[in-house]
């Protein structure tokens, strides 16, 4: 299913997330934006080692909207007078029990890499995945070679895991794709999730714990629910 539409206005970014019009899908691999999910450019990141179709993704979103183990935003930027979809973000929680998701990004328009526009949109699908859907934690996944991603998600308090060596090939070389987790900062919901004695749980969440309690008076102030 989809999420609530937001809109997150920065200093630097003003995007939009919100559902997916079935009529908006075709651009998800338009040559328009260089083919967004069909280019080896876009691929190459999300462990995609063939190309998906519009077909594919008019199956995707019929499935969207009957599952409801997912929650799915467009990301949208204003864009000749309206506002058009970029990209992708998810929350699933498929497969995870004590109240925990994984988060998924996609960005298919190349000309808005490098904008900030995975780390806003962080800020919003996490202020609505803790606060919103009361959920305890959040895991991820980024590819090591994919830096801006993995930094955008350090920017709300993801904290590596663990590795997957060589789970990806690309250009003939393995690659390696970090799991990463952030853990709800609000005591009710950091103390269920650990269930353990604060010296147990590791350092690195305490600092990250910082991190993203500042994300959330951040979202605070730029999310507005429309």
């Amino acid at each position: 299913m989809f999420g609530h539409w937001m809109e997150i206005k920065t200093p630097k970014v003003h995007v939009r997330m919100g559902p997916i019009r079935r009529e908006e899908m075709p651009r998800f691999v338009s040559a328009d934006v260089g083919f967004g999910l069909q280019s080896y450019m876009v691929g190459r990141y999300l462990g995609h080692d063939r190309a998906t179709t519009e077909e594919a993704e008019y199956a995707w979103w019929d499935s969207v909207i009957a599952d409801k183990t997912k929650v799915v935003w467009g990301i949208y930027v204003q864009m000749d007078g309206r506002w058009t979809v970029i990209g992708c973000t998810s929350l699933d929680l498929d497969g995870f029990d004590r109240n925990q998701a994984c988060s998924g990004f996609a960005m298919f328009d190349r000309q808005y890499w490098r904008r900030g526009i995975a780390k806003t949109s962080h800020l919003a699908r996490t202020l609505y995945a803790f606060e919103e859907m009361g959920m305890w934690a959040i895991n991820s996944g980024a590819d090591t070679a994919n830096f801006g991603s993995v930094k955008a998600l350090q920017s709300v308090g993801y904290v590596q895991t663990g590795m997957r060596y060589g789970g990806k090939m690309v250009h003939g070389k393995a690659h390696d794709a970090m799991t990463l987790l952030v853990v709800n900062p609000a005591p009710n919901m950091w103390n269920a999730f650990w269930n353990r004695p604060k010296a147990e749980i590791p350092p690195e969440f305490h600092e990250a714990r910082k991190v993203t309690r500042a994300a959330l008076q951040q979202a605070h102030q730029f999310v507005t629910f429309l």
